[in-house]
């Protein structure tokens, strides 16, 4: 999966491979890719 790039926070973390290393949900999750960061202020 591919981390949209039009998020409204600076990604710092990113994980396009999430689902397999989701814990107790490996597998078997909606999370298919997981993107942690910063919010942006005065984007639209």
């Amino acid at each position: 999966m591919n981390i949209p790039t039009t998020l409204k926070h600076k990604p710092i973390v990113m994980s396009e491979t999430y689902e397999p290393i989701d814990g107790r949900f490996v597998r078997n999750t909606g999370a298919k890719g997981l993107s942690l960061g910063s919010p942006c202020r005065g984007m639209p």
